[in-house]
């Protein structure tokens, strides 16, 4: 990193007036794009701490990629943003092409934790926890009431619609070529149900716990990761801070895992904002679900080409079942017929295979404790995929063969597993089959729970599938 070490420091020498010294640079643990380093200096009589956001240098371009906006107008939405109240990053210098640095910007460092299960859990958090929903509220007023014509955001954001989006995310699932029947049921029941037009104002588009920063005592103190924000829906930021995936591990607290829809919605709209109807949110959190497991699809397929290696792609990629568990649960609840006995078996460790459960459990409980920072992480990431290599080893054919069983008596034909999937991928997303046929929303969320047991069993979600087991 010495050539990176270089040209940071003059970087840093021609943009900070009383920049002395670089004494340390750290990656943190990397978002669903850009990579992000804590970057120490010694200035005249003090340390400053800096943050320096980065495009990656090797890319995926299509698909999710391509909907991030350029540093540039991240920076220019921030400053918008900072001008109507909203705690966003203070930008210091936007890179250019002879910094040799790659595409990004410096910004001013902002306190606060952002690790979404430590904000919902933490005894430290406990106190302001029940003052959250309503701040994001009014933070989110705060975002949706921009002017994006006199602030020159319309100009350099695109504009999406509901049916837009909901197309563009189902292309790119398409073209991914991975056949996972639910994705197309959701995806009918979008754009069967799409939301009523609102007027169109600035969406953060990734508003949601992990990408706020908290303060014990303050609460919310920042809003990050403007990356992939455009023109649209305001209600999309609500539902996507709903969705179920951002909860880390409290699903009863609806919004972000701290609190309740009502304080967000009373916040918001005393702040400004509009009132919004139950159906709104309901299509935008299946929209969230939907978004985010073709997001972790696309992960996994940048680390499968090569695009972007780091160990954490593969593991995001296996999100998928949570996202198609959470749609289960609000589109078609109903009862589980593999039963709780199953979910008992899948976490079951006693036969596992111990050359692959030994080096786990070294991964565990040896090499991440003597570690800290993103290798420390990263070793837990690595563990995390052992446990899934080792849940699929031991379950995944008899899994398969069920629901080939299944694919068979719904299709009324015998086929290769794969070819089946294909078979009624097709029929969903060609009408040639009820949203209602009862058979397939069997299916379908046999099929959730079962993946979901290998992905991720103590999932909490999982548990409002399981007590509906006959």
């Amino acid at each position: 990193m010495p050539d990176f070490e270089t040209s940071l420091t003059k970087m840093l020498k021609r943009q900070i007036s009383d920049f002395r010294k670089l004494l340390e640079i750290n990656r943190l643990t990397s978002g669903a794009s850009r990579i992000t380093f804590e970057v120490l200096i010694l200035c005249t009589g003090k340390k400053k701490r800096l943050a320096l956001r980065l495009n990656p240098t090797d890319e995926n371009t299509d698909g999710l990629m391509s909907q991030r906006i350029s540093p540039s107008t991240e920076a220019m939405v921030m400053k918008q943003a900072r001008s109507a109240g909203v705690a966003a990053p203070k930008i210091v210098y936007i890179l250019r092409q002879s910094d040799n640095l790659g595409e990004g910007y410096l910004m001013e460092w902002m306190n606060g934790e952002s690790i979404g299960s430590r904000i919902v859990k933490g005894i430290e958090f406990k106190s302001i926890r029940p003052t959250l929903a309503a701040q994001c509220g009014h933070i989110l007023a705060q975002i949706h009431a921009i002017d994006i014509s006199s602030s020159g955001l319309e100009n350099v954001l695109e504009t999406i619609d509901p049916k837009d989006f909901v197309l563009r995310q189902y292309a790119i699932y398409q073209s991914l070529q991975i056949k996972r029947p639910m994705i197309d049921y959701v995806a009918r029941w979008l754009l069967n149900n799409l939301p009523i037009t609102r007027p169109l104002c600035l969406v953060h588009n990734d508003f949601r716990n992990g990408n706020l920063l908290i303060d014990k005592e303050k609460g919310i103190t920042g809003v990050l990761d403007w990356e992939i924000a455009h023109i649209g829906n305001p209600v999309r930021d609500i539902g996507w801070l709903c969705t179920k995936s951002w909860r880390f591990g409290v699903p009863e607290k609806e919004v972000g895992g701290f609190g309740s829809i009502d304080d967000l919605l009373s916040a918001y709209l005393e702040a400004g904002g509009s009132e919004i109807e139950a159906t709104e949110i309901r299509f935008w959190k299946v929209f969230g679900s939907f978004w985010w497991a073709i997001a972790c699809m696309l992960m996994e397929q940048s680390y499968g080409n090569g695009n972007d290696k780091s160990l954490e792609r593969p593991v995001i990629g296996r999100r998928v079942s949570e996202s198609e568990v959470d749609c289960a649960n609000i589109l078609m609840p109903g009862r589980i017929y593999l039963g709780s006995a199953l979910r008992k078996k899948a976490a079951e460790q006693n036969d596992d295979p111990v050359l692959l459960s030994s080096v786990r459990d070294f991964l565990t409980n040896e090499l991440a404790e003597s570690l800290n920072g993103r290798t420390r992480f990263l070793a837990k990431v690595a563990a995390n995929s052992l446990s899934i290599a080792i849940r699929e080893r031991k379950h995944g054919s008899e899994f398969e063969k069920n629901e080939k069983t299944r694919l068979e008596s719904l299709l009324g034909e015998t086929d290769q597993l794969s070819n089946l999937r294909t078979k009624l991928a097709s029929a969903i997303s060609e009408n040639q089959i009820s949203l209602e046929n009862e058979q397939l929303k069997t299916h379908l969320r046999e099929t959730a729970f079962c993946q979901i047991l290998i992905d991720q069993p103590s999932y909490p979600t999982v548990e409002n599938l399981v007590q509906t087991t006959s």
